[in-house]
């Protein structure tokens, strides 16, 4: 018995040294990419260009194309992921000499886990040349190795990742662009939408969707409802029947938020819930906020962006939009409304930050509350500017006179005494 004892003991202290000296290995006490924050209108614009560019479905079924992406744009679809994955770090992208080299840091509690992969590609597959995990780097061919059994292990499990790979015919890495040639499927976009609905919303998350979706379609079948309401006036019985349901509070303020935001937005609800939303019918309503359409759509909009990212990805999504607004045909770029988004932001990050704010604004949207505690009055900031006069104007988002009409917003909605609870 004490010699078993012993082993056990013995056993235990390796695994454990072994598991101190892993981590010791893989974290750092700094990131080796530094996040710059809120990204800049170019690279905003850039981005905006990269999906146009990269839209498939003007093609015709079976028709073979080629995608050409820079290092820009595997860079840009990498902090996207990060910030919709809400982690906090960066990543960084070079394309070389016939290699793509990968740097990315995410902050853990115990440090910083540094990453930095280099990929070639070889008769129309890519290949890991390089794997470093820290200071800890890993040898090629067990890095291709585990690369491949995970691949098909995914082949097998998921047959929608199967359909999706077997659609690029190759991968070739050039001086300084990817080219991926693909025979594009109508489809695809079906396949990866439902995928997508089911990996990213779990069964009582729907569920939950459904059911505020139920009440919402409660509420707009008032007959004695005005044909123009405040959204303040739907949002109040949603957070009422949020707070009924004695659930999750944080949940139950994540899923008012989302559906209203499909409503505002005239998404149909089947392509979230599925085949379950078929019986929901919603009577629609020109809603606003301080009186204007737009803001109701910018604040909603913004709200639900900011429960799946973070909140300098929600501001930059907003900031986006109104750079596509000032350019040729748009309405012009608007300080009113990215006050609306913030306000958004505000009201999201307030309503699923934890259960005791959860609660505090449910409570607060249960009693008396007019749409000035939402929005502050924007009426004085610059708006309909074009894209010629709002670069000459303020330059990139990162100057110090565009930041300055940002903290000026932000200082406005902070004193609004909803999000002072």
């Amino acid at each position: 018995m004490n010699v078993f004892l012993k082993v056990l003991a013995s056993s235990l202290l390796l695994i454990s040294i072994v598991i101190f000296t892993f981590l010791f290995l893989i974290l750092s006490n700094y990131p080796t990419v530094i996040d710059e924050g809120l990204v800049s209108s170019a690279e905003l614009l850039q981005t905006r260009s990269f999906i146009e560019k990269s839209d498939p479905r003007n093609l015709q079924s079976g028709s073979v194309a080629s995608l050409v992406i820079r290092d820009e744009d595997i860079q840009l679809l990498l902090n996207y992921i990060l910030e919709v994955a809400k982690q906090d770090g960066a990543a960084e992208v070079n394309i070389s000499d016939g290699l793509i080299t990968a740097v990315s840091s995410v902050k853990t509690r115990g440090g910083h886990l540094n990453l930095r992969m280099t990929m070639s590609s070889n008769n129309g597959y890519l290949k890991i040349e390089r794997l470093k995990l820290g200071a800890l780097e890993f040898p090629r061919w067990l890095s291709n190795t585990v690369v491949n059994f995970a691949h098909q292990k995914l082949r097998k499990k998921i047959p929608e990742y199967a359909v999706i790979f077997d659609a690029v015919d190759s991968y070739k890495i050039n001086q300084s662009e990817v080219t991926i040639t693909y025979k594009w499927q109508p489809e695809l976009i079906d396949v990866v939408s439902a995928r997508g609905r089911d990996l990213l919303i779990e069964d009582d998350e729907k569920e939950r969707l459904r059911l505020h979706a139920l009440n919402l379609a409660k509420i707009t079948s008032d007959t004695e409802l005005p044909t123009t309401m405040s959204l303040v006036d739907l949002l109040k019985p949603m957070f009422e029947f949020a707070r009924s349901r004695n659930g999750n509070p944080v949940e139950e303020n994540r899923a008012a938020i989302m559906v209203m935001a499909l409503y505002i937005m005239d998404i149909n609800f089947t392509k979230i819930l599925g085949d379950s939303a078929d019986s929901i019918v919603l009577k629609r309503y020109k809603v606003t906020l301080s009186g204007r359409q737009d803001f109701a759509k910018h604040f909603i909009t913004s709200a639900a962006i900011k429960l799946n990212a973070s909140t300098n990805f929600a501001d930059s999504v907003g900031i986006m939009k109104e750079i596509e607004d000032s350019s040729v045909g748009g309405s012009g770029f608007s300080f009113t409304d990215v006050g609306a988004d913030m306000a958004g932001v505000r009201f999201a990050e307030l309503a699923v930050s934890n259960s005791q704010y959860a609660v505090l604004l449910q409570e607060k949207l249960s009693g008396n509350v007019s749409e000035d505690a939402f929005i502050p009055d924007l009426k004085d900031l610059p708006e309909f500017m074009s894209e010629d006069k709002f670069f000459k104007e303020y330059g990139d988002v990162n100057q110090p006179k565009f930041q300055s009409v940002i903290k000026d917003i932000e200082e406005r909605i902070s004193r609004l005494p909803l999000f002072n609870l």
